[in-house]
């Protein structure tokens, strides 16, 4: 048996041993630490160091055929002894490069396996810049009344159920006077009626003007509806003006606080100004010496002219960019808003309905109407 043969056959006896699993336990770790763990490279690395080790202590008993009775495809790989050990230390250089590439076991090829990752990753970030210039400018300028979100609403087939409401307890105090001012002091949430609070202790303070304030603890662990009565200091008088037209504007222009019906005030006189828009402004005095409800009728403008004033003019021009502002806003807040949270809906929901009342109003006082071009480019020097 010539040189040639020896390592033919050192090989396939090392290969038996690999796929029988009889392998050198010593040598077979040294291959695995060689190779970081890697049980391919393991493998390859084996082979090579078995062949070594064969030729410094001799061959072993060969567990195959006698070459006089081997198969014709034996004495092949027999006769070409060089080609199978150029084979394995090819494969084990590039086992040994660290790369993410696939052998070709035909020509010997390397291609990258992360062109198409990247190929994917940049088709990805294309399509996403794409859709976000699309929402940008499929955006309209002209006024839509915003959408009113439930608890339930459905957004991009997603159902925001509020799996969380039914954690938290409804919270309503009744005060008397009616007018009192009810709030939460150890929590940031402002006080409405009926607010949904998570089960603990709140500490609540309902005051009025002229009347004590009142401090208490609620142990919140059910729905609680609770009457808070609320008692008068000193000498004091409730005041109530009744005024027709109902909505219109009434203050009392000799002392700070602002005008509510049933406020509260000491014996004196008082000086009563009730104004609305296209009537005429009406201020009188009044003394206060007991429990009074005033009436108040004002008188209609007469009709002057379809042409906005400067100050109306200037009120539409001002108020046209808060509503833009606002709408703004409210089209951020619609996809932040945590549709989990009840009292967030609720928030919402109020800005919306506030901004469409704006809306009409500023439809009804400026929409369609004439102006003076003079008194338009005044507004817009400053």
């Amino acid at each position: 048996m010539n040189n040639s043969q020896d390592d033919s056959e050192l090989y396939i006896i090392a290969n038996q041993e690999v796929d029988t699993n009889t392998q050198d336990d010593a040598l077979w770790r040294k291959a695995m630490a060689l190779t970081a763990g890697n049980t391919e490279k393991a493998k390859y690395k084996y082979l090579k160091l078995r062949v070594q080790q064969f030729k410094k202590t001799g061959i072993p008993y060969l567990k195959s055929k006698p070459k006089a009775t081997q198969t014709k495809q034996e004495q092949k790989i027999n006769t070409d002894t060089s080609y199978g050990e150029r084979r394995i230390n090819k494969i084990d250089e590039a086992l040994n490069q660290n790369q993410n590439t696939a052998i070709d076991t035909e020509d010997g090829k390397i291609p990258f396996k992360g062109i198409f990752l990247m190929l994917m990753i940049i088709l990805i970030v294309t399509w996403v810049i794409i859709n976000i210039n699309k929402s940008a400018n499929n955006s309209d300028s002209t006024y839509v009344e915003k959408p009113i979100i439930t608890s339930t609403q459905t957004d991009n087939n997603y159902n925001y159920n509020t799996t969380s409401y039914d954690d938290k307890f409804s919270l309503h105090i009744i005060t008397f006077p009616s007018n009192a001012k009810v709030s939460i002091l150890n929590i940031k949430p402002k006080y409405y009626d009926n607010i949904r609070l998570k089960p603990g202790k709140y500490h609540i303070k309902v005051s009025s003007i002229g009347y004590e304030s009142k401090l208490f603890w609620v142990n919140l662990n059910t729905d609680i509806k609770r009457k808070i009565y609320l008692n008068r200091i000193g000498n004091t008088f409730s005041l109530n003006i009744t005024t027709n037209p109902s909505n219109a504007t009434i203050k009392i222009l000799n002392i700070k606080p602002k005008f509510k019906q049933g406020i509260l005030l000491k014996k004196g006189l008082y000086h009563i100004e009730v104004s609305k828009r296209d009537f005429n402004t009406k201020r009188e005095w009044i003394k206060l010496d007991h429990d009074s409800h005033i009436n108040i009728t004002l008188t209609k403008k007469a009709f002057t002219s379809a042409i906005l004033s400067y100050d109306e003019l200037k009120w539409c021009v001002n108020e046209q960019k808060n509503l833009d502002s606002l709408k703004r806003n409210l089209d951020i807040l619609y996809f932040t808003v945590d549709r989990y949270s009840q009292s967030a809906i609720d928030s919402y929901n109020r800005k919306v309905k506030k901004l469409n009342n704006r809306n009409k109003l500023w439809n009804k006082r400026c929409q369609n109407k004439k102006y003076k071009q003079s008194d338009y480019n005044n507004l817009k020097r400053y």
